[in-house]
């Protein structure tokens, strides 16, 4: 990353800061009821977790990783479909946090990392041996994934394995990070849409609806438009309201607004950048309204009953996102609301 000198009292700022205002982040689009099994999938998605995280969790441990309500991402993000296929969304959940935390590190559950992701990209292909056992830490993966491919259609699957190795390319440590890449806005987009997990979630819209979409519907223009515009607002959203988590753990640099403060000229605070990161949320909401007008019309126009089911339940992800960080205890807010206020980092 480069920045100038006249930056490094920004820097003093970000790294001494206590507190920060988060203004109210409001989302004009209408937020979906939850998938009605979502306490049945909340208990069984758990259950089948917290052996994988720790076999000898405790009872207060349960019960901490239960208020994240981690399940319940995907019971908001895929709020149809049969209790079978919301089990297995709530499960995926885990498996994205759990997946996300490994790859973390350099050495992923103690693995050398390109072993780790060989024998990773072989269960996905189907290609590992089933005489070799797996590395103790992608026991969960080995689970999950046979039974994902068996639910989904052959070209959801298709989907949804491209996805997970563009996300896993996307923390590959051997390529700089963020914080070394970034020049600007846009090319921190570009790096994050891939790394904050969102699109490998699309496919299960698809496998809930029991649909599979053509590539056609999938790559055409105005869809990706879409697509980036409501993976933007996610990560939007995810940045600004886990900076404090992210500052505590010694990574003040993974955050557009701590981005901007250091390369933007304009921002000389950190609340300049956090309220320039909340009028982009803002812009983003209006992006996502633009571009779904646009597929939503063609849908329909062309008689494409399967896509019109799909976008419905798509754009449905910019409010449930928004409403899950503020329900989760996952970041520290858990106010059920909006979340504004001051915010204490330190």
């Amino acid at each position: 990353m480069a920045f100038v000198v006249e930056k490094i009292p920004a820097m003093e700022h970000l790294l001494g800061l206590k507190r920060f205002y988060l203004p109210p982040i409001r989302c004009s689009i209408p937020s979906s009821a939850w998938h009605p099994d979502h306490k049945l999938v909340a208990k069984l998605a758990n259950e089948w977790a917290f052996p994988f995280i720790n076999p000898s969790m405790s009872d207060a441990q349960k019960l901490s990783l239960d208020r994240m309500r981690i399940p319940l991402y995907m019971s908001m993000l895929v709020p149809c479909g049969s209790t079978e296929s919301a089990v297995l969304c709530g499960k995926f959940a885990w498996f994205g946090t759990m997946l996300d935390d490994l790859l973390e590190d350099e050495s992923p559950g103690g693995a050398p990392r390109e072993e780790f992701l060989e024998a990773f990209q072989g269960i996905l292909h189907g290609t590992h041996p089933h005489r070799d056992p797996v590395h103790p830490s992608l026991e969960f993966c080995a689970d999950l994934i046979p039974r994902l491919r068996s639910s989904m259609a052959p070209r959801v699957y298709a989907h949804w394995v491209a996805q997970m190795e563009a996300y896993a390319a996307s923390m590959d440590r051997s390529v700089p990070s963020l914080a070394q890449s970034a020049s600007t806005v846009e090319s921190y987009l570009a790096r994050r849409r891939l790394d904050c997990f969102l699109l490998p979630c699309f496919p299960f819209i698809e496998m809930s609806l029991e649909i599979a979409l053509p590539d056609s519907d999938l790559e055409s223009r105005d869809y990706l438009a879409l697509q980036n515009a409501i993976n933007d607002h996610v990560l939007l959203v995810n940045d600004v309201i886990s900076f404090p988590a992210e500052l505590r753990a010694k990574k003040p640099l993974r955050s557009i607004a701590s981005l901007q403060l250091l390369l933007d000229p304009s921002i000389n605070t950190f609340q300049d950048s956090v309220d320039r990161t909340c009028a982009m949320i803002q812009e983003k909401e209006r992006e996502v309204t633009h571009y779904y007008d646009v597929v939503m019309r063609n849908a329909v126009a062309s008689g494409n009953a399967e896509l019109v089911s799909y976008l419905e339940i798509l754009k449905m992800c910019v409010p449930n996102n928004l409403k899950f960080h503020f329900i989760s205890s996952r970041y520290g807010v858990n106010d059920g609301e909006s979340g504004h206020g001051i915010w204490i980092v330190l």
